[in-house]
């Protein structure tokens, strides 16, 4: 009996030492496909962590490429177009970079520039600046060197040099010629018979026929703009009003409450006025809706012209007054503008690139390469 009950003993002592064998052993491989569990889980996190830091680092880097880096280069370069007189090119460089640092006034000033280069010669030819200071467009004025602008009206063209002497070709009208003194002239604007220049102080000297008061501007100071109409003349000051003097049958001197303006231009008849923030006023004739520029918007340079105005937008496209006489159907479709010139019934654009598209009513050659 006592060696059945030692054998049934024995027997259960091997099966509870069994089932604790099978239990470690059933232990050990849970703790084995744990751990290979976890060790795969953290090479995965380990995987996503390097992910998610590269995409971090990638947005980081393009952060500061796109908003420091690749900007100031753009703004460097637009600098230097600028100094070498490429307007074109800086004009189409300040426009992609418009919100960084000053490049907003960077652009209205290149567009200044560019706006002095060309001018309508008589009422349908087009005369230009090239980068080097040589003027085309012309023959009489093949001649002219170190030019830094341009202006016409009528029959005549007047030139602003670099050392801020001033150049004319000859006129039959009363003393219009009469520029040879002039000295410290940092732009000129010519009239129907007459001609004026800004000088470096801010103070305006005129030329011409004074018949109907459209050189009384001795008086003026802290100027920074000038423009002339046909009998009147147009001077921007520095706080943004403007004063006029001539010819007002129309209208177009009455400007004393215009404000915050950047920008002037007569007409023929009418002035338009660009303010800084980007609209226009317009003040004088309007029998052909020449005035009606009140709804504009983001506009950085303007032109009157004799029956219509013109406005160029910061994107290089144009808006003009839609009158029967205005070229508009002509320039809607222009792009990549950089500076325009409208006289009587018609416009001419300068493209960034230096050519010139005009309206279907300017003759002569317009197969120019200002930059």
């Amino acid at each position: 009996m006592n060696t059945v009950e030692n054998e049934s003993s024995k027997y259960e002592q091997n099966m509870v030492e069994s089932e604790v064998l099978i239990s470690t052993e059933d232990k050990n491989i849970q703790s084995e496909e744990y751990n290979g569990k976890s060790s795969v889980n953290k090479k995965r996190n380990k995987l996503l962590m390097v992910a998610i830091l590269t995409v971090v680092l990638f947005v980081t880097i393009s952060i500061i490429l796109n908003t420091a880096i690749i900007p100031e280069y753009k703004y460097q370069k637009a600098e230097k177009f600028v100094s070498d007189r490429n307007y074109g090119k800086a004009i189409a460089t300040y426009r992609q970079i418009y919100d960084y640092k000053d490049s907003k006034e960077k652009l209205f000033n290149a567009t200044t520039l560019a706006m002095n280069v060309i001018s309508f010669y008589g009422n349908d030819r087009v005369v230009g600046i090239k980068s080097d200071g040589t003027p085309v467009g012309y023959f009489d004025i093949k001649d002219w060197v170190n030019l830094i602008a341009i202006s016409s009206n009528g029959d005549h063209i007047t030139g602003l040099k670099s050392d801020g002497t001033v150049i004319t070709m000859d006129w039959s009208f009363e003393d219009a010629c009469d520029v040879d003194d002039w000295k410290n002239i940092v732009a000129i604007s010519t009239g129907g018979k007459h001609i004026v220049g800004l000088k470096l102080d801010g103070t305006v000297v005129a030329t011409g026929n004074n018949e109907r008061g459209q050189c009384n501007v001795s008086d003026w100071k802290e100027i920074v703009a000038i423009s002339t109409g046909f009998y009147y003349t147009l001077g921007l000051k520095a706080d943004g009003t403007v004063v006029a003097t001539g010819e007002n049958k129309y209208g177009q001197c009455n400007v004393s409450d215009w404000a915050e303006i950047v920008a002037i231009s007569a007409g023929d008849n009418h002035s338009a006025g660009l303010k800084k923030d980007g609209t226009v006023v317009a003040a004088g004739l309007n029998d052909d809706e020449q005035c009606d520029v009140y709804n504009w918007r983001d506009i950085i340079a303007i032109s009157a012209g004799g029956f219509h105005t013109i406005g160029l937008k910061k994107d290089g496209t144009l808006v003009c007054t839609e009158g029967i006489l205005s070229p508009s159907e002509d320039i809607f479709g222009w792009t990549d503008i950089v500076a325009i010139s409208s006289r009587f019934l018609n416009a001419v654009g300068l493209k960034s690139d230096g050519t010139i598209v005009r309206s279907s009513n300017v003759y002569g050659s317009t197969d120019m390469d200002l930059f």
